[in-house]
């Protein structure tokens, strides 16, 4: 059994539900992301641990500012 702990540290990315599939292999994973309206650009990480193995992955999503 997939053990995952998906972590978003931003409220502007939120993970969108997908339904379950029986695949053994492939996984897919789906976020939403916000437009930036801001003056400045930003940064968030998005933290995938595989719980049953105690592994973590990270990955950083970076949003230009508004009008770029």
């Amino acid at each position: 059994q997939l053990g995952r702990r998906i972590s978003i540290d931003a409220d502007w990315i939120s993970q969108v539900d997908t339904p379950a599939t029986r695949g053994l292999e492939e996984h897919k994973l789906y976020f939403k992301v916000d437009e930036n309206t801001s003056e400045e650009e930003r940064s968030a990480n998005i933290t995938i641990t595989d719980t049953n193995k105690d592994l973590s992955q990270i990955i950083e999503v970076t949003q230009e500012k508004a009008g770029e």
